[in-house]
């Protein structure tokens, strides 16, 4: 695998995931990293995933760079990964570098600089109880850069979790504190906070000038030095010592936040009391980033991407081919409309008021003119909606909605484009920290009406099976690490197991009754953890789902009339798959599940169902000239009946039709899978937001490496047909079956019939006929 390193500086610390095809490397092997002119670098490595055979699907490494390379290569090798253990249960030491760990303070050393970070500094209203022991973990033994965390042992009130990463070469601790409300009922954050004591000071403020004590950011882009009044702007949330630089990690864009200097002491406040108090709903995390280096230079991260290409080829994400050269001949018109499509998703402006304007799309990265709503403590990573959807009258946030960070993480692997995975790794954070719930695993949908989506004041009071993805947090662990985001994906998997407990049909039909997302996206978000963990439990419960699923949808009648009841009380159907309300979208969604469970175990069930509802799609709901499906199948709901054809849903359904047309090889599913990418092209220009760029996003990418494969397929097969001309001049008078026995001439397919001395096509309705002249 070949790894671009984007920023590369003099011990650079380089902390990625790669993916491994199936059988490419056996498990327990070893690995070597080399630069640009061969040289091995410092490489530590972990096994992070599996393929059903056993070999490496994925490992976490850490490499140690030499400040000149930009292009490494990892290939297998018998050298072994070294680790390191805790000493007396309570430290690391590295070189010259110490951290020592107790439950209220972690010392960090380095040579004769030190500090001490004193963490814990919390108010609520009303108060909760957020005292209590920590278990310290050593997460990754790396000797390159090691991560510990320390865990508070609490099931209710306010829970602390530190992950602190030492870099020994950089003199370089990196602390991410998370905290998470565990209570069901709604409190108010005041004050959340922490003081460093260094060796030395003399601090100042980069990017600023003058001599400060504080710096104060209560709402994104103004900021208060000292005691002056509010001005506009973006300073950086960082510190410069004599001998040690402070950065906490997108300061304005997660604000309120405020730094404070007192000689040697740093007062970090991660929730200024001089905010207005924060609606925080019970399960909700929040997290900071800080880096904090004994030197005076900031030491930044190390920006990476794969090799396109080699990613691609390893089948982890299905059949995902690379943006190159030949791709953007091939099919320009998707790579301009992905790329305008995941470039447009945040504005410089948005609405004030219902039906107002919104401003012109925004690079990703000059989030300096983004607009405001885009940014805070609890909107950092999410996607806003435009304001009044869904009737409401407050702004809705899209929660990631269709696993917007999947889409971005895709299309960081097939381009290349740090920027994407950058977007992809802070939407995956927001949605493991807000949209799932620290108490039991569930996870928050956008909500309707009283119950919209704006974090604080008005949430759901329940997830909603249609509003489920693992994806983009799975993805979050795999390539960058991210704990938290691996936690959050196997909890919902575990509360999604919950929710369809029990033996039998009726613990899927009591949830196929509202529509047929509530079974498929469910079935999408298990399979996600599935491939990465292999766990039976997950593996028996999709099994359940699927069989089910086959059952149904080779006979829906057959369900209407003979089940009437779930449990002795009488069944409602609100939409009914292939009947009354099927809409094409969720049965796309139906078919992702089905397709990624299939690949997984080669139950013929999923193939089963995949075909019945393919069927129903090319037969009912496409509709010729148009180049759509129909919205909904719907005879009580005249607006979602009549004349509704939005074209960009077709890239949730095409990808599942191509699956059945390589199962099955009937041409229909690919034809209709075909014209259906192609007419949702136009579509991709002007996203509503993260909402419909995750639905386009998370399977388009994917019809474009099975449009590439039956390309090359028909091409080999057309090649083969034709033989070379062996040179022999053919002449020949006479009957076709008479032309039919020569010696000379070779049947590639079929097998001719012939009637009244005509040569038959297929149809019958063709034939070449004998006249006086010869064959024609």
């Amino acid at each position: 695998m070949r790894i671009t390193v984007h920023n590369p500086t003099e011990n650079g610390l380089l902390l990625c995931g790669i993916p491994f095809a199936m059988g490419e490397v056996e498990s327990g092997g070893g690995f070597m990293l080399m630069d640009q002119r061969g040289k091995p670098l410092p490489l530590w490595w972990e096994e992070r995933a599996r393929w059903p055979d056993g070999s490496v699907k994925w490992i976490f490494i850490h490499a140690r760079l030499d400040g000149e390379s930009s292009e490494l290569k990892l290939i297998p090798d018998k050298i072994r990964s070294d680790s390191i253990e805790l000493k007396d249960d309570s430290s690391i030491e590295l070189g010259n570098a110490r951290l020592i760990c107790s439950d209220a303070l972690w010392t960090f050393e380095v040579g004769d600089e030190r500090v001490e970070i004193h963490p814990g500094l919390v108010r609520t209203d009303p108060e909760l109880e957020c005292h209590g022991e920590y278990d310290l973990e050593l997460v990754e033994s790396s000797p390159i850069a090691p991560l510990l965390r320390l865990r508070q042992r609490r099931r209710e009130g306010l829970r602390f979790d530190h992950l602190l990463r030492v870099d020994p070469v950089n003199a370089l601790l990196h602390w991410q504190q998370r905290i998470s409300f565990l209570t069901e009922g709604r409190c108010r954050l005041r004050e959340l906070g922490a003081t460093l004591r260094f060796s030395t000071g003399g601090w100042a403020w980069p990017g600023l000038d003058g001599v400060h004590g504080k710096l104060t950011v209560l709402r994104p882009g103004f900021y208060i030095l000292d005691d002056a009044p509010e001005v506009a702007g973006h300073p950086r949330a960082a510190l410069r010592g004599q001998n040690a630089f402070v950065i906490l990690e997108k300061g304005w864009q997660r604000a309120p936040f405020s730094i404070s200097v007192e000689g040697e002491k740093v007062h970090l406040s991660f929730f200024p009391a001089e905010a207005e108090p924060l609606a925080v709903q019970g399960g909700t995390s929040f997290r900071h980033s800080v880096r904090i280096a004994l030197r005076s230079q900031d030491v930044r991260p190390i920006s990476w991407s794969l090799d396109p290409e080699r990613a691609c080829a390893t089948q982890v994400f299905g059949p995902l081919m690379a943006s190159s050269e030949r791709t953007r001949k091939l099919f320009p018109g998707y790579e301009r409309a992905i790329t305008a499509c995941l470039e447009g998703g945040r504005l410089s402006s948005l609405e004030r008021e219902k039906g107002g304007e919104r401003g012109a799309p925004v690079a990703l990265d000059d989030e300096e003119h983004q607009d405001a709503d885009y940014f805070g403590l609890q909107h950092y990573g999410d996607w806003p909606m435009a304001l009044g959807a869904y009737g409401s009258k407050y702004r809705m946030y899209a929660d990631n909605e269709y696993d917007t960070p999947y889409a971005y993480f895709l299309q960081f692997i097939r381009t290349g484009n740090p920027l994407y995975g950058e977007v992809g790794y802070h939407s995956a954070v927001h949605m493991a920290d807000v949209d799932c719930k620290a108490t039991n695993g569930d996870m928050r949908f956008h909500g309707y009406y009283d119950q919209a989506e704006d974090h604080a004041g008005h949430r759901p009071s329940g997830g909603e099976l249609g509003h489920y993805w693992t994806d983009g947090l799975l993805l979050n662990y795999l390539l960058y690490g991210d704990v938290w985001s691996w936690e959050a994906a196997r909890s919902l998997a575990d509360f999604l197991v919950g929710i369809f407990a029990g033996e039998g049909d009726d613990a899927v039909r009591r949830h196929f009754l509202g529509c047929e997302r509530a079974v498929g996206w469910p079935l999408v978000a298990l399979a996600g953890v599935a491939e990465v963990t292999g766990d039976p439990k997950l593996l028996d419960k999709m099994r359940q789902m699927v069989a089910f699923l086959a059952r149904f949808t080779s006979d829906p009648d057959r369900e209407l009339e003979e089940i009437s009841h779930i449990g002795g009380n009488p069944i409602r159907w609100w939409r009914i798959c292939q009947e009354d309300g099927s809409k094409p979208f969720m049965l796309g969604v139906v078919l992702e599940g089905l397709e990624r469970y299939h690949r997984l175990t080669g139950d013929p069930a999923a193939e089963e169902a995949i075909v019945n509802i393919s069927r129903f799609l090319v037969e009912v709901m496409w509709v010729k000239n148009i180049e759509a499906f129909i919205y909904e199948w719907n005879a009580f709901n005249r607006k979602h009946r009549e004349d509704v054809y939005p074209h960009y849903i077709n890239m949730m359904v095409a990808p599942g039709l191509a699956y059945a047309y390589e199962l099955t090889g009937e041409k229909v599913f690919k034809e209709v899978a075909t014209r259906a990418f192609h007419a949702a092209l136009w579509t991709l220009f002007e996203p509503g937001g993260g909402k419909e760029i995750g639905m386009i996003g998370r399977t388009s990418s994917l019809m474009v490496g099975r449009l590439y494969t039956w390309r090359e397929r028909e091409e080999a097969d057309r090649a083969a047909r034709m033989r070379p001309s062996n040179g022999v001049p053919f002449l020949f008078e006479g009957s076709p079956e008479e032309m039919a026995d020569r010696a000379e001439l070779i049947h590639r397919e079929g097998t001719p019939r012939y009637k009244d001395g005509a040569l038959l096509s297929a149809e019958d309705r063709v034939g070449a006929r004998r006249d006086v002249a010869g064959v024609r």
